[in-house]
């Protein structure tokens, strides 16, 4: 039996309503305010997860609760909360010094004696408001889980997102989609019409290792925020001063890194092999194993650099199954085998040679050598629509089916919804 220690958990608050459908927000923000409960090392997730509705007398079921954590590496780095939602999940948090404290909210079952709406009623309401008319050719440059996908699917978002979009083993997939089909029918017939390679992890045919979105494209767009409003010439000026400098910022970090691989991929790495070093080894032929542990059996193929887990396969880096198989494979020699067997895109020099390129300003444009063919070509004035007036529109538009939040106003005299102050109907009897 596995050393006793002390996990706190939060799950002191209540639900409120927020844009037509219930949240769960949490009262309490200091330690102080939550349950100390004392659990075994090598305590089993089911376990774990009903001790937790035990102290915290949950009127739920066991799948009705998530468990999530926020870890934090200073005043300035700032992580998103962690999701314990199964055995690997759970030994990580365990081994973790310090532990996060555990916040619980329940995505199905409302709190004992809470005057709330029925929550199966809150989802077939969400269901019917649904727009699942979309063709797919209007999804084909979609990134997987885009702002569209999220807003339509409100209810369900958590599950889409942090399960059934990134699990890495179809058989997984399959329970938490599963999960999804007896919670909103509309919504997984609309998720199967967009195809599972669109936003699944477990289905998509190339190698995402490990990115499930494309946001670096907001990124840069957020840096040219104020840029866009110059002309072309100084806008471009600005984009090539920009990436010359990120280009050698991202040089010179890791130019004498310590490290063969970036630190993220080492984070990783290190954390495999602590969960690798607690499983059970059997080889079954040459470079072929079963790894067993967990309540979990998992078959790795070294040549292949494959794990029916597929988090080996997807993510290019040995899993915890895989680093059991290596220790077996080399013995003490293992710890440097992992590299080999890892993507060559985590290594720091691969890293370098994509800013290896000297980015140079535009040189004036007196030393332009520009063909006759151009000087010659006739640029035609850029279309102006008639009749609109004022400054262009820098908003984004809203893409189909898709909605921003809004914030009713809120009157400081009378505390109601609906207006402000200065037309409160009791300031103007006064």
């Amino acid at each position: 039996m596995g050393d006793r220690i002390v996990v706190p958990v939060d799950c002191n608050g209540e639900w409120v309503e927020s844009n037509n459908r219930y949240i769960w927000r949490w009262k309490s923000k200091e330690l102080a305010a939550t349950i100390a409960m004392i659990v075994h090392r090598d305590i089993a997730y089911d376990d774990f997860a009903n001790k937790i509705i035990t102290c915290c007398k949950l009127n739920c079921e066991l799948e009705d609760i998530v468990i999530t954590y926020l870890h934090s590496c200073g005043e300035k780095h700032k992580t998103a909360p962690f999701k314990i939602n199964d055995q690997l999940s759970l030994s990580t948090y365990l081994e973790d010094e310090p532990r996060g404290v555990l916040r619980i909210y329940m995505v199905e079952r409302l709190v004992e004696n809470h005057n709330l709406c029925d929550d199966q009623q809150v989802l077939n309401d969400e269901c019917g408001r649904m727009n699942m008319n979309i063709p797919n050719e209007e999804r084909e440059g979609q990134h997987i889980l885009s702002p569209e996908v999220r807003n339509r699917l409100p209810i369900i978002g958590e599950v889409v997102d942090r399960q059934a979009a990134k699990a890495y083993n179809i058989d997984v997939f399959s329970d938490h989609f599963n999960r999804i089909r007896d919670l909103v029918p509309q919504a997984a017939t609309h998720l199967e019409r967009v195809g599972f390679h669109r936003w699944s992890r477990a289905f998509f045919p190339g190698n995402r290792y490990n990115i499930m979105t494309t946001n670096i494209a907001e990124s840069v767009n957020s840096m040219f925020l104020d840029e866009r409003e110059y002309p072309i010439t100084a806008l471009f000026d600005a984009i090539n001063r920009r990436f010359a400098e990120k280009f050698h910022e991202r040089r010179m970090k890791f130019i004498n890194a310590p490290t063969i691989f970036v630190p993220s991929i080492k984070k990783d790495i290190a954390k495999n092999i602590n969960l690798g070093n607690k499983l059970l080894v059997h080889q079954t032929a040459n470079y072929k194993y079963i790894v067993t542990g967990r309540d979990e059996v998992a078959t790795v193929d070294l040549l292949a650099k494959s794990c029916t887990c597929k988090v080996f396969d997807i993510d290019k880096v040995p899993c915890p199954h895989a680093m059991a198989a290596l220790r077996c494979q080399y013995g003490d020699d293992y710890g440097r085998r992992i590299y080999e067997y890892s993507s060559s895109y985590y290594n720091v020099e691969v890293y370098l040679i994509a800013y290896v390129e000297e980015i140079k300003p535009v040189p004036s444009e007196e030393t332009w050598e520009v063909p006759i063919e151009i000087l010659e070509r006739k640029i035609s004035s850029p279309f102006v629509e008639p009749g609109k007036v004022g400054r262009r529109s820098s908003k984004r538009h809203k893409g189909i089916g898709e909605s921003f939040s809004t914030k009713k106003n809120k009157c400081s005299l009378c505390k109601r919804i609906g207006h402000k102050r200065t037309t409160c109907s009791e300031r103007n009897v006064a």
